[in-house]
């Protein structure tokens, strides 16, 4: 988007930069010191509108034409252009759009649409090493959809962690009533460990592993995502 400025190589080296390219050329070292002004100023030197201000925040490019001020380089601070090239300097500002900026709210009429973050969607036109606020508002929704689906590994191991789920099932449902009313919970299983110790992986066991123990699988969704949670525990217990 912008060409990134070039620097002073060293004491003997002066750099010219275009928008496209980067001349450097030699010159001969000054027995005169530069003034002071010049030497704390960002902006001197810079030769091109572009380099000038990609280079630094402060930087302006004075747009007069014919321009022959001694001493006054088109390139300076907003401060100096504002005594000599006060009506007639580019310096491009930062801008912001706000494409979508709706009300915070809590719930829509459909799940999901609960907006919590104040705009939701802006474009931004930034100048290079320029800072710019960004200001938002945040509010955390009432009743905002929570969906908790638990996915266990049924094998013959996790036996005692499979009673302990199905127990907590109710007191899970009313802890999460007290946060949202727009609450869902599913639950489904996996068995997929056919290497010992987990798994039998003699043939005939790996059909029947176990009296109550069933064979391998992927995946079995025994309680699809909804809002009757009191059947969690029925649907673990099986």
């Amino acid at each position: 988007m912008f060409n990134t400025a070039c620097t002073s190589l060293s004491l003997l080296l002066l750099v010219f930069v275009s928008t496209t390219h980067c001349q450097v050329k030699q010159i001969t070292k000054s027995s005169k010191k530069a003034p002071e002004k010049l030497l704390s100023n960002p902006c001197s030197g810079r030769e091109t509108c572009h380099e000038c201000f990609t280079f630094d925040s402060d930087c302006g490019w004075c747009l007069k034409e014919g321009y022959t001020n001694d001493g006054k380089p088109r390139c300076d601070t907003l401060i100096n252009l504002a005594e000599y090239c006060p009506n007639d300097y580019f310096h491009p500002k930062n801008t912001m759009t706000k494409i979508t900026d709706s009300e915070l709210s809590n719930k829509g009429v459909r799940e999901g649409e609960a907006i919590q973050i104040k705009p939701q969607e802006i474009r931004l036109r930034l100048k290079p090493k320029s800072p710019f606020p960004l200001n938002v508002e945040f509010k955390q929704a009432e009743d905002y959809p929570v969906d908790l689906y638990y996915l266990m590994d049924l094998s013959n191991s996790m036996k005692d962690d499979k009673d302990k789920l199905a127990l907590l099932g109710d007191l899970l449902a009313e802890e999460m009533g007290k946060i949202t009313s727009n609450f869902r919970l599913g639950f489904g299983s996996f068995v997929d460990k056919v290497v010992m110790p987990y798994v039998n992986t003699v043939p005939e066991k790996l059909r029947v592993p176990c009296d109550g123990c069933v064979a391998p699988y992927g995946f079995k969704n025994h309680m699809p995502l909804n809002s009757k949670t009191a059947s969690f525990k029925e649907q673990v217990n099986e």
